[in-house]
């Protein structure tokens, strides 16, 4: 058994243990074991003018491989394109919001795309491959939570709002900073 670990900016450790079968190469395109990669949106206010009900104003979905990798028995961090889930940080701004709130996902590949889930039952949404170097976030059924914000309604992106569906795009990796260990 391996461990997969996320060590945040308050240095708490996210743990989650599982056997690591190969995978297939879906994640390699667009989040690699050996590079960070970055994807992103910051809406317009005149997209957002045509979008009343969007709550999401930014959103980005990013992977830090020296840091969302697989531990070892030593602790350190082994970089694998074989691992059957990766972690995903995913940061979201509202609308009306200057706070940028941030989540780790557990990700893992489901044919056509990766299915994410958020700790402490936060929802899960999917993202999809759409067209070159971009991605496609949807929501899950009931959505999902930006826990740090609380538990009204405005913490949520469901697919009740204009935010059912999110196009983000690759950002370069010199935009791609890993969370404060």
């Amino acid at each position: 058994m391996r461990r997969f670990a996320y060590v945040s900016a308050t240095g708490m450790a996210l743990m989650l243990s599982g056997a690591v079968p190969a995978l297939a190469g879906w994640f390699g395109g667009y989040f690699d074991a050996h590079r960070n990669s970055c994807y992103g949106r910051i809406y317009t206010a005149a997209h957002m003018k045509r979008h009343p009900r969007q709550k999401v104003a930014r959103i980005s979905l990013s992977h830090f491989p020296t840091r969302f990798g697989i531990n070892d028995k030593q602790g350190r961090i082994v970089i694998s394109n074989t691992a059957r889930e990766i972690l995903l940080q995913v940061k979201v701004r509202f609308r009306g919001s200057r706070k940028t709130y941030a989540e780790v996902a557990f990700c893992r590949h489901e044919g056509d795309h990766v299915a994410c889930r958020l700790e402490c039952d936060g929802g899960e949404f999917t993202v999809h491959a759409h067209g070159g170097r971009r991605l496609l976030l949807r929501p899950g059924s009931y959505g999902f939570r930006m826990s740090d914000c609380g538990e009204s309604d405005a913490c949520w992106v469901t697919r009740k709002s204009d935010d059912r569906a999110l196009v983000l795009n690759a950002r370069p990796a010199s935009k791609c900073t890993p969370p404060a260990r």
